[in-house]
């Protein structure tokens, strides 16, 4: 049995010990690590658990980091205005909506935050944004399926509660921006060419084939 992230691999070893199990990570295309910009961002398609995601996020914490300005690039968009109307007229200046190219998002930012609080299976918005080597800010929730180390990186802070949230957002929008070396350099990007690149993928797949191949 394959499994695609490493929760799933957990789970599914202890119900069904009599099988192999192997994780085997997807290739997701790698985001750029520059030139770099001021831009704190938040990226973002229309599914449920997003949306649920970023009204979490204006409710909660976005009136506890005041003076901090976010763009949320992505059609999530829409489904905050279906669902909260009045929430989204007051942040309506925040959203980009749908983005030809998402990886200039990536490029032109300092700081990516990943405020989930719902979803299921590995967060590829999550590896994106790790591929761009920028500091992020995220929920437990948006590193689900990864290792534990992935909990303990420099430059990825963890934040659940609110108010951990936004004191740590208004911290990171006061420290200086990331060089595109330093975001080269960093440890998120160095996770990332480790588990989720392509080269990652081929020669994790290479180690599960060649032993049944001979």
């Amino acid at each position: 049995l394959i499994h695609l992230n490493a929760r799933e691999e957990a789970e599914f070893r202890a119900s069904l010990p009599e099988k192999t199990h192997a994780l085997l990570y997807p290739a997701v295309p790698p985001a750029p690590t520059g030139p770099g910009g001021e831009d704190i961002v938040i990226v973002s398609s229309n599914n449920s658990a997003n949306v649920d995601s970023v009204i979490w996020f204006l409710r909660e914490i976005a009136p506890r980091a005041e003076g901090v300005r976010v763009k949320i690039a992505g059609n999530v968009d829409a489904g905050v205005r279906s669902r909260d109307g009045a929430l989204f007229e007051r942040y309506k200046d925040w959203f980009l909506g749908r983005v030809e190219n998402p990886g200039a998002i990536y490029a032109g930012a300092r700081l990516v935050l990943l405020p989930t609080i719902d979803g299921h299976g590995l967060s590829i918005k999550t590896v994106e944004a790790m591929a761009s080597g920028l500091p992020l800010i995220a929920t437990r929730l948006a590193l689900r399926g990864m290792g534990d180390g992935a909990l303990t990186l420099e430059g990825v802070v963890v934040a659940d509660a609110p108010e951990d949230f936004a004191r740590t957002l208004k911290e990171a929008a006061r420290a200086p921006a990331w060089s595109e070396a330093r975001r080269q350099a960093s440890a998120a990007r160095a996770y990332y060419d480790a588990h989720f690149s392509a080269a990652a993928y081929e020669r994790n797949l290479e180690r599960l084939v060649a032993p049944l191949l001979a």
